[in-house]
């Protein structure tokens, strides 16, 4: 697993609060992996979830993938 760290440093709320994107920034610490990250949330109830200036954690790891077919 890698974890990376980000900070919040915009959130743009459409005007009909159908959709909250949130924009990303890198924190940069030695060890810890870098990129660029931005999010689309379209659930109401997690749109307080995030919040400008403050920072979060994104873990990564394999997982099985599903199949259709």
């Amino acid at each position: 697993m890698i974890t990376a760290q980000f900070m919040c440093t915009y959130l743009y709320k459409t005007s009909d609060n159908t959709r909250v994107d949130i924009y990303f920034d890198p924190v940069m610490k030695e060890g810890l992996p870098a990129g660029n990250l931005y999010l689309t949330i379209t659930e109401p109830d997690d749109f307080a979830r995030f919040e400008e200036g403050k920072t979060y954690s994104l873990k990564i790891e394999e997982t099985e993938s599903e199949q259709n077919g």
